[in-house]
């Protein structure tokens, strides 16, 4: 058997600067809003949109989706079938699971610190709701990228997307472009 010694200081040193670590994902708002800031009616989106739901489907799917518990209760099960959820709540023992892989926590920094780390493939973990988690998450600084559904059309609703900070994020680049809606991506411009 061939036992070699330990590396030295400048040995692991060297091993780290040639293989560091990869980055902790980027945090990313995921979101579709009308133009008067509506993101929900009675618990529902006030809108079907065929292409917007496929789009959230295509970019989430096989990701961390951290979500509020009100947001978590009105989504289909089977989003959860595909996506490892991080839900925010006070009380998670009442909510019931669905899917396969599930994380709870009553501390936002923290759901999303452990879903940047642990569960980043590759590379983004997603922020979906609700208004009050995207509030929190804008307002702690934890969101790197806004990635929005730009609805056309003004819907009436009961929920609304929270004011994002002036000067936060830059004015956004229209990343595709659909009949009813735009998908904009907004970066964040100051450093977190």
């Amino acid at each position: 058997m061939d036992i070699k010694p330990p590396l030295t200081r400048e040995e692991v040193a060297e091993r780290a600067r040639l293989n560091p670590p990869p980055p902790p994902a980027k945090v990313v708002l995921i979101t579709a809003r009308s133009p008067n800031g509506v993101i929900g009616m009675e618990g529902n989106l006030p809108w079907m949109i065929r292409e917007d739901l496929q789009h959230f489907k295509r970019v989430t799917t096989g990701k961390a989706l951290i979500v509020g518990s009100r947001t978590y209760r009105s989504m289909p099960a089977i989003v959860w079938q595909t996506r490892i959820a991080h839900v925010l709540s006070r009380n998670w023992q009442a909510l019931e699971v669905h899917g396969n892989e599930h994380h709870f926590a009553s501390c936002l920094a923290g759901l999303v610190n452990s879903a940047r780390h642990n569960y980043a493939a590759p590379g983004e973990v997603y922020i979906g709701g609700g208004a009050e988690v995207y509030a929190l998450a804008l307002q702690l600084g934890l969101v790197d990228e806004m990635l929005i559904s730009e609805i056309h059309q003004n819907y009436i609703g009961d929920v609304f997307f929270p004011p994002v900070p002036e000067g936060m994020f830059d004015a956004g680049t229209v990343e595709a472009e659909y009949p009813e809606f735009n998908v904009v991506r907004y970066r964040r411009l100051v450093a977190n």
